[in-house]
């Protein structure tokens, strides 16, 4: 029982595989052959994909394994398949070799040129098989000649001979003898037709190949327009590109600086509101002399004190969490962060503690927007982030996280 039958192309290289399938196989051939095997170009449509590529990937993938191979050589069978057949025997050996050298052109205008050239090639082997070709040319055109002048001879009396006729010869023998010689020289003029209609069916194949070929060529010079039209527009757009991100740098700095100059701002109150604590303080000193007595018991009315200015601390969490918001709700929320270092129990806060979450605040800044803050010793707060609404459970997950780490 005979083995798997061996691929064709096993034995080429894979750039050599690539050119014989853009040669053998239309581009709609490559293209109905990836779709069997599935191969596919991420991000391009197979009609659009250049022949030489379809044929350079099929290269690749045709030692992956047999069933691969078997497709790829089904194609090429179907493809290559001639429309003719040499009978066996019917031609001889030299003229096998010749016209396989020459399969596109007839001998009679293209031997001496190109034996002309073998002649002077650097390489010995080639001038040897040039010389080689040359004598079995040469043989086979003798044997030609050699059969046709047989036959002519055969035909007629030898030189000098008496006439058969005069001495009585037979008739007969020299009508058998012409009608074999001409016998002879329709079986070599039938031979020489035959041959003319293979060179003739050979000459078309290669009309056939080089009208393939021309295809071949206008598919690979359009392939290449459009590659420099893509990688010009590849370049425009890697131009766009860096103009964009450029153009964002240079906001994202100018935004920068106007936020620097709100927080020196915002310092700036800070350091006048603490001024105003500490007047006040003094003032309240004052007040809470001996000279002033208290007013009767009856009069007074509970009032809670005063809360003490906290100290806000920005972290570097909430400069983050602001980078999103609209230039709006981050001064509403600085404004927010200012009446939270005079007053937390203020009512417009809506301060409010966060269960499961030890030490962490949150007050209301807008309708879906809140703050976060912790309390610090020495009467400070830390802000922490500006969060929207849809984010505050994970927020406070993540805060969980941190604190039990």
């Amino acid at each position: 029982m005979s083995g798997p039958v061996k691929g064709k192309l096993l034995d080429l290289a894979a750039q050599q595989r690539a050119a014989f399938l853009l040669l053998a196989l239309p581009p709609a051939a490559l293209r109905k052959a990836c779709r069997r095997l599935g191969l596919s170009f991420p991000g391009y449509r197979l009609e659009k994909i250049p022949g030489a590529d379809l044929a350079r990937a099929l290269a690749e993938e045709y030692d992956i394994s047999p069933r691969v191979t078997r497709l790829i050589d089904e194609d090429l069978d179907d493809a290559c398949r001639p429309s003719f057949l040499i009978p066996a025997g019917s031609l001889r050996p030299p003229l096998v070799g010749l016209m396989t050298w020459l399969a596109a052109a007839p001998p009679e205008a293209a031997v001496v040129p190109l034996l002309w050239q073998f002649f002077g090639h650097p390489v010995e082997k080639v001038r040897k098989a040039a010389a080689s070709a040359l004598d079995d040319y040469i043989r086979f055109l003798g044997d030609v000649i050699g059969t046709v002048q047989e036959d002519r001879r055969d035909s007629l009396p030898p030189a000098g001979a008496p006439d058969r006729s005069a001495v009585g010869g037979s008739r007969d023998g020299l009508r058998s003898r012409l009608k074999e010689a001409e016998s002879r020289a329709s079986a070599l003029a039938r031979g020489l037709e035959a041959q003319k209609a293979l060179l003739l069916e050979e000459r078309r194949q290669a009309a056939l190949k080089e009208e393939r070929l021309a295809r071949v060529k206008e598919d690979l010079a359009e392939s290449q327009v459009r590659l420099r039209a893509s990688e010009e527009a590849r370049s425009s757009l890697e131009v766009e590109r860096d103009t964009d991100a450029a153009e964002a740098a240079r906001r994202a700095a100018v935004e920068a600086t106007r936020l620097a100059r709100l927080v020196e701002s915002l310092r700036a109150d800070l350091s006048a509101a603490r001024r105003r604590e500490a007047e006040l303080l003094t003032r309240l000193k004052a007040d809470a002399s001996p000279a002033h007595p208290p007013a009767p018991a009856a009069q007074e009315r509970p009032r809670e004190p005063p809360a003490a200015f906290a100290v806000p601390v920005l972290s570097p969490e909430f400069y983050d969490s602001i980078r999103g918001w609209e230039l709006r709700m981050v001064r509403t929320a600085f404004e927010k962060i200012l009446l939270l270092s005079q007053d937390f129990t203020h009512p417009g806060l809506d301060a409010k503690q966060m269960q499961g979450a030890d030490g962490l605040y949150r007050i209301y800044v807008a309708q879906d927007v809140r703050l976060f803050y912790r309390r610090l010793p020495a009467g400070r707060i830390e802000i922490l982030s500006l969060v929207d609404r849809e984010n505050l459970d994970r927020y406070i997950r993540q805060y969980r996280t941190r604190a039990d780490a």
